[in-house]
């Protein structure tokens, strides 16, 4: 895009060019959306594919003057309000949240620096960049020079060096290095907008939920379907258009869990709500699950472990004065752009309080993740490199070697600074002389140590991967008590396969590169784990992105928060226990209470498919004589068993879950309602096949949910009795004639009573001999993938 209105390069854009930008549409707003609109919020809830149909039922009943069968409505409108008040809720809360923490970025306007959120970008703003910043717009770089990572854009995850005219890519970021650009491309017209999926290169969604809930749409869709044509034209044959109607609206109504959808997505939001109260942002709804199956943490040392700061705890010269290393480092640290723990600690020593005049610099090589090390070229003095020892200089004799290997193994990190004779390269230089060590000391959480306690006490594998040396990182780990701190490995030279083979054979990682990080989560994953990552900086943007859950510290890069699923808003590290086990609730309690309502599902299936088998009945049922168990049985237990505190770790698949719950509860339902038939042919009172049916399933189901409170506590306790105490103030209270029920003697009493109890025995052992089954079909399966 050209240049349409001249601007002056040093004072960049003024208020008026702004205005005539953005007038025209040429300010940086893409067309992606991160949330839902109110619009998007309503018609989601609306227009479900159950929704559709429950619609259309209700439209049938009107038509053919069955009114009092429309007491289902009253639930399921009830159901969407909740539904849709809680989203509406969760965005006010969320975007309140998101708009403390929104990606800013620094621009030149009218002579003056001011920071503006990255949408008011405009074409031709002079945007100032710096490491761990994210491009927000396709640019040339005007002064300056920098490194940026492209791996969003081309899947290339090596630093590329750019300089003044050289073109740098929205959805890039800066890894080292500053430099002040002009935007060429903004909003839709950027080079990561024409890329589409490439551009980002999302993977798919891993939420088991979500793809378990396509399956159950997809399958009761092709099943629900048929079946309700053929329970209409079997009934049509039978009875008249309006009792044909009622029954086959029943017969449907039974078989969609609509409540299960509705559950599942209110408990989902709930949990984005309590996270958010305990300053978390979720960035992605179904990242909750994500974590809550997290069995392996990985762990960034800086800034997770440790709390972010650093000191330069001792100076050890070699070769060189100490007056002269603080003239040295003190220009060395000014000439330097990067901002990152280390050259704040360095500043705070060496140029904070310094006096004297400081050196001009020539040329600087900006820290980097990839190199580890950094290097100035200093008028009058020659050029230096400062780093890690390993990665700057084989010149150092054994005395400083021991020396280096003693304060490792006390936990501090060690830096070389060595005076090159050799151009500047991003190489480490054969001819140099190293001058000075420094040993600088991260500050542990005192908060780690029981974190870290809690997540192994928990069945979560914590380890550590990190870019510093191997002994520092096992000593920290030694003192905040992670297990395998004494087995632990250094990958520098590692080919990428060795990597990935020793992925799952140890905790601790040193001397790990951002690629490296990405292979071993990949391996992690590969190898069938649930693996969770944490970090601050860009160097963990790639293993982000491999991760089945990224969180980020709100005080990381903005590149790194923009790249995950969740961000620490207090940086605190003890939080995560809190994090995963909101995960836990909403995960382990949607698996059971979700149950309930594929139990209704499945046995009404059965019920359908007996009747159109045996040729000689019509469905049995109205929509309203299900009300007592939907709403009692169902509903509102399942809402409110989705509310308990469960911190169990998620074992096996949601669907294998759900259906060992839900099965043994539908045949035994089934069995009943079969049991029903029985007594009626045998008594010859067909009348009262329907409200005997009713009955049993909704008081059999009232065991079904005594046996999912099991172990019984204040708060499940209160749930069962509240319900059943509810049931029968309910069907006392209302006239039987609006449900269709009929008026049972003593003898119809015992009966209901003794089925309810052979219901209530024979699921305990199904439930177990499900469980059974699924256990064993697991251990097969791993056998066989092993």
């Amino acid at each position: 895009m050209e240049n349409i209105y001249p601007i002056d390069l040093k004072r960049g854009l003024t208020n008026e060019q702004v205005k005539q930008r953005t007038a025209r549409g040429l300010a940086n707003i893409s067309r992606t959306k991160t949330s839902k609109s109110y619009t998007q919020i309503i018609v989601g809830n609306l227009f479900s594919w159950f929704n559709v149909i429950c619609f259309l039922l209700a439209g049938a009943l009107i038509a053919v003057g069955s009114y009092q069968n429309l007491i289902f409505m009253v639930v399921f409108l009830a159901n969407l309000m909740i539904g849709i008040l809680q989203e509406v809720k969760a965005k006010k809360i969320v975007d309140k949240i998101a708009v403390i923490y929104e990606t800013r970025v620094s621009v030149m306007r009218e002579g003056e620096i001011t920071h503006i959120n990255v949408n008011e970008v405009v074409l031709d703003d002079i945007i100032l960049f710096k490491n761990g910043n994210q491009v927000c717009a396709d640019c040339e770089i005007l002064d300056g020079e920098i490194e940026v990572n492209e791996s969003m854009l081309t899947g290339e995850s090596k630093p590329i060096k750019k300089s003044v005219g050289d073109k740098i890519f929205g959805g890039s970021f800066v890894v080292s290095g500053t430099c002040t650009a002009r935007a060429t491309n903004v909003g839709k017209n950027t080079y990561s907008s024409t890329l589409v999926k490439k551009a980002k290169q999302i993977k798919a969604n891993q939420s088991e939920i979500l793809k378990t809930l396509n399956i159950i749409i997809k399958s009761i869709g092709v099943i629900l379907i048929p079946l309700g044509i053929l329970t209409f034209v079997d009934t049509y044959t039978k009875q008249n258009l309006s009792e044909t109607i009622t029954k086959t609206a029943a017969s449907i109504i039974g078989m969609m869990p609509v409540g299960m959808f509705l559950l599942t997505s209110v408990s989902l939001v709930v949990g984005v709500i309590n996270l958010a109260k305990k300053k978390t942002l979720v960035q992605d709804l179904y990242c909750i699950e994500m974590l809550a199956r997290a069995n392996v943490l990985c762990l960034d040392k800086t800034g997770t472990l440790t709390d972010g700061t650093m000191v330069v705890r001792n100076v050890l010269p070699l070769n060189c004065e100490l007056d002269k290393i603080d003239e040295i480092m003190a220009s060395y640290v000014a000439a330097t752009k990067t901002e990152n723990l280390t050259n704040d600690a360095l500043a705070r020593r060496f140029l904070l309080n310094y006096k004297g005049s400081l050196y001009e610099s020539k040329a600087v090589l900006e820290f980097s993740s990839e190199r580890k090390f950094s290097a100035v070229k200093l008028n009058k003095l020659g050029t230096f490199m400062l780093g890690a020892p390993e990665f700057v200089t084989n010149n150092l004799d054994k005395d400083s070697q021991q020396t280096i290997k003693n304060l490792t193994q006390d936990g501090f990190r060690v830096l070389v600074l060595c005076k090159s004779n050799e151009r500047m390269d991003d190489k480490m230089s054969k001819d140099n002389t190293p001058i000075s060590l420094f040993a600088i000391e991260d500050n542990i959480r005192p908060d780690a140590k029981k974190t870290v306690e809690w997540f192994q006490n928990n069945g979560v594998e914590v380890k550590v991967i990190s870019g510093d040396n191997i002994d520092t990182v096992s000593n920290i780990c030694k003192k905040v008590g992670i297990k395998g701190y004494d087995s632990c490995i250094s990958l520098e030279g590692l080919p990428d396969e060795k990597v990935m083979e020793i992925a799952n054979q140890y905790n601790i990682f040193g001397r790990v590169s951002p690629e490296q990080k990405c292979l071993l989560i990949k391996s992690m994953r590969k190898s069938g784990k649930k693996v969770a990552m944490t970090g601050d900086g860009v160097n963990d943007i790639l293993a982000f992105k491999e991760s089945d859950c990224s969180i980020a510290m709100a005080s990381g890069s903005e590149a790194t928060r923009s790249a995950s699923n969740i961000i620490m808003l207090e940086n605190s590290f003890s939080s995560m226990p809190n994090i995963v086990s909101e995960g836990r609730r909403v995960i382990n309690n949607i698996s059971k209470a979700s149950s309930l309502f594929l139990t209704k599902t499945f046995f009404t299936m059965f019920l359908t498919i007996f009747v159109l088998v045996s040729r000689s009945y019509i469905y049995p049922l109205e929509p309203n004589q299900i009300f007592m168990w939907e709403t009692f049985f169902i509903g509102i237990p399942a809402f409110l068993l989705a509310l308990q505190p469960s911190n169990q770790p998620v074992k096996g698949s949601f669907i294998a879950s759900l259906t060992s719950k839900a099965l043994p509860g539908a045949i035994v339902l089934f069995l009943g309602a079969i049991g029903c038939y029985v007594y009626c042919g045998i008594t010859s009172q067909q009348t009262l096949l329907p409200t005997l049916i009713s009955y049993t399933a909704t008081f059999g189901a009232a065991t079904i949910l005594l046996n999912m409170c099991l172990p019984l506590n204040k708060f499940r306790g209160s749930v069962f009795l509240s319900m059943v105490v509810a049931c029968l103030v309910f069907l006392l209270a209302i006239p039987k004639n609006i449900f269709n029920y009929l008026t049972i003697t003593s003898k119809e009493l015992v009966f209901i009573l003794i089925s309810v109890l052979l219901i209530a025995c024979l699921y305990v052992f199904l439930k177990w001999l499900f469980e059974k089954f699924f256990k064993y079909n697991k251990k097969i399966h791993k056998k066989m993938s092993n």
